[in-house]
């Protein structure tokens, strides 16, 4: 039987998309800007925006909005570092548009300390801190890597000197950071260069450069279950999710499936991973590497869905224009996510190899009408 898919506009604009029984409620977070991160911790779960906004909530359910008020202010990551909250993005520099490096810690996400590095290194945009032994290890848009205690501060370059900077990404787990450069060749040369580099408190270790050049961003980076994985086209007709191990290793996971995840997350003993509109759940026992784009679960057609994390028992969604999805179902010990929901593509299929199979059913019996009544008339 096809799933059926039932949504239902409630009042001050909240929807609930129901799929047998397994729901999405649409949660007032009080913001209209794209969602960039989202972290549970210390009984709160906050995420920031990308146009210098957080939303918060002690219970999942009333969501308070919080405006550190920098000009030009934009967030990248938000994390924990056992007694406050770090915020890290960048912001408009004095009385022009010129963008820097911007640090915050909060308590409460009331009051903000704006964090000033030592040197004169200073990026335009940090992208992910990553929190170790009471330093912040921060991933730059230089690119570089920054190590700091607020006091003393170290910058490792991860630019190639004959190269132009088109683009860098980071994620991280709790003990280390991949970071993925993109460049090319300066004015007049077309080669283009992807590099892969893992990073600790301690190093910082270059892992692959791809030998597909184009001139586009062809890695997403993402974590689930404190494995760290890349999402992307590596040939022109192949998509890979690569497990990246702690000691440097590229595994691949999947290979030829278009996924294209940007996030994921382990709830009750699930793998989960989200794009921008779909949803992939690898229940405990099942590979991933068994996975197809058929098992995608649409969730928000309409929507783009940029990071899942879990809290309060419960998973939350974060995409553009303010949208937070949290799941009505509540998490067990160790049972598996009852998500019913089939995509669009999943419905398809299933309909075409239903009718196919009854088409098969009826030449079959035609076939053996025509034998007996070919019989009786001999």
């Amino acid at each position: 039987m096809l799933g059926k898919t039932n949504t239902t506009a409630l009042r001050e604009g909240a929807v609930i998309t129901e799929i047998e029984d397994y729901r999405w409620v649409r949660m007032p977070s009080g913001i209209n800007g794209d969602f960039a991160r989202a972290v549970y911790k210390n009984g709160l779960l906050a995420a920031v925006t990308a146009d210098g906004k957080v939303a918060h909530t002690a219970d999942g359910e009333v969501w308070e909005v919080s405006d550190p008020e920098f000009a030009g202010c934009r967030f990248r990551d938000i994390e924990w570092d056992g007694n406050r909250f770090i915020l890290v993005g960048s912001c408009e520099s004095g009385d022009t548009t010129e963008r820097t490096g911007l640090i915050l810690t909060t308590a409460d996400f009331v009051s903000y300390e704006k964090k000033e590095l030592a040197n004169d290194g200073k990026p335009e945009e940090y992208l992910a801190v990553l929190v170790r032994n009471g330093r912040y290890i921060l991933a730059t848009s230089k690119p570089s890597v920054v190590s700091t205690d607020f006091e003393q501060t170290t910058y490792k370059n991860m630019a190639k000197n004959y190269n132009i900077t088109i683009g860098v990404s980071a994620v991280k787990n709790e003990n280390a950071m991949l970071v993925y450069v993109h460049e090319r060749g300066e004015s007049g040369v077309a080669s283009h260069t992807h590099s892969l580099y893992m990073v600790d408190e301690n190093s910082v270790r270059s892992l692959k450069t791809y030998d597909y050049n184009p001139s586009y961003a062809m890695l997403t980076l993402l974590e689930c279950k404190g494995a760290l994985y890349t999402m992307g086209r590596i040939t022109e007709l192949n998509y890979n999710l690569d497990k990246i191990t702690e000691a440097g290793e590229i595994m691949t996971v999947t290979t030829g499936q278009n996924f294209m995840f940007v996030d994921g997350v382990y709830f009750d003993g699930c793998q989960i991973f989200i794009n921008s509109h779909d949803m992939l759940v690898a229940k405990k026992g099942e590979s991933l590497a068994e996975k197809t784009t058929e098992d995608l679960k649409e969730i928000v057609p309409e929507s783009t869905l940029r990071c899942v994390t879990k809290a309060f028992g419960q998973l939350y969604l974060f995409g553009n224009q303010g949208l937070v999805l949290r799941s009505s179902v509540e998490a067990g010990n160790e049972g598996p996510v009852t998500v019913q929901a089939l995509s669009a593509k999943r419905a398809l299929a299933e309909a075409k190899a239903y009718a196919d199979g009854k088409y098969t059913e009826l030449e079959t019996r035609i076939a053996e009408l025509e034998k007996r009544l070919s019989g009786t008339t001999a």
